[in-house]
């Protein structure tokens, strides 16, 4: 009897016990700084985008129910037709992320994103190829594009410089965006504002993408905006029945510009001509099928044309009629 009592002492103290330090290990787990890390991270991450990546500056990894992500100094590489210059580089980027999304059939949810200091150069060369294209040709055929890769609630990304260099360009552009924030509202929409400027032209959008729920499919979705580049202005509005891969889309969109010169200078195509640009274009779904109607004055050319297909992902069944005038 008494080994009884005695046992059920030590059962009593044990089994707390032995609670205890569990949820202490697992605590010990959640917040530990995985930052150590670093050079197999680099590995990982480097053989999946065939790219080589660096970080020189430092990385923090904290795991728990939302997880965080903080580093500084990175670099991932161009591939070697594209030269040394670095494909991307951020100076500073941190991420806080829900951990349970990692491994649920969704696309990841990133709480906030912060960044600061990037860099990013796009390479397309006379052969076709283009640096933005990551991981080997076997791995990208694979890909489904049937939702988001990630699912963002809200941003804040400052000083970013992008390089276009692409021998449709008479030299490289460069597009330098102050600020982009994004946040939801209390209408579930994902606000949108960018401000920022092309060589000396100022540029901005302003818009909303949602609801925030129908982007886990990416289906469903309306989007409203409006923006500025120089002197021209452009809105869109529009509900597509999928983001990724649109069939039958109603769209609104225009823009316009007093001059078609300093446009084409602004983004660096040489001479196109000159003379005031108006554009609309429509696209309005159908039972079986989606009416697509382009009405535009680019300086000296003049278009006018009405479109009929099945989906905008097939182009063997296409209907056109209209008329284009103008030079050449």
């Amino acid at each position: 009897m008494q080994h009884l009592q005695k046992l059920g002492r030590i059962l009593k103290w044990s089994i707390p016990g032995a609670v205890l330090v569990l949820v202490l290990a697992l605590l010990a787990l959640v917040t530990l700084d995985l930052g150590f890390l670093r050079e197999t991270i680099e590995e990982r991450i480097s053989i999946a985008l065939n790219r080589q990546i660096t970080i020189t500056e430092g990385l923090s990894i904290e795991l728990g129910s939302d997880s965080t992500l903080e580093l500084r100094g990175l670099r991932i590489a161009n591939p070697s037709w594209a030269g040394d210059e670095a494909f991307l580089e951020i100076d500073r980027l941190y991420l806080e992320l829900e951990t349970a999304s990692l491994w649920q059939n969704t696309p990841p949810a990133i709480h906030r994103l912060e960044a600061g200091g990037v860099r990013l150069t796009l390479v397309e060369d006379e052969e076709g190829r283009s640096n933005w294209q990551l991981g080997n040709a076997k791995q990208r055929t694979k890909v489904d594009a049937q939702a988001l890769p990630f699912l963002l609630r809200q941003a804040s990304i400052e000083q970013v410089a992008v390089t276009l260099n692409s021998p449709r360009l008479v030299e490289p552009l460069t597009i330098a965006i102050e600020r982009l924030e994004q946040q939801l509202d209390t209408a579930g929409a994902t606000q949108i504002d960018v401000s920022g400027n092309i060589k000396d032209a100022p540029m901005s959008f302003q818009g909303s993408v949602g609801p925030w729920e129908r982007l886990l499919e990416a289906r469903d979705i309306t989007i409203k905006g409006s923006g500025g580049l120089g002197r021209g202005i452009f809105s869109i509005e529009a509900t597509v029945d999928h983001l990724l891969r649109p069939h039958r889309p109603q769209v609104r969109f225009s823009a316009e510009a007093p001059s078609l010169q300093h446009l084409a200078q602004t983004l660096n195509l040489g001479d196109v001509g000159d003379g005031e640009v108006s554009l609309k274009l429509a696209t309005e779904p159908r039972d079986n099928h989606v009416m697509v109607r382009l009405e535009a004055d680019i300086g000296p050319l003049d278009i006018d044309l009405t479109g009929k297909m099945a989906t905008l992902q097939d182009f063997e069944n296409v209907s056109i009629k209209g008329n284009a005038t103008g030079q050449n």
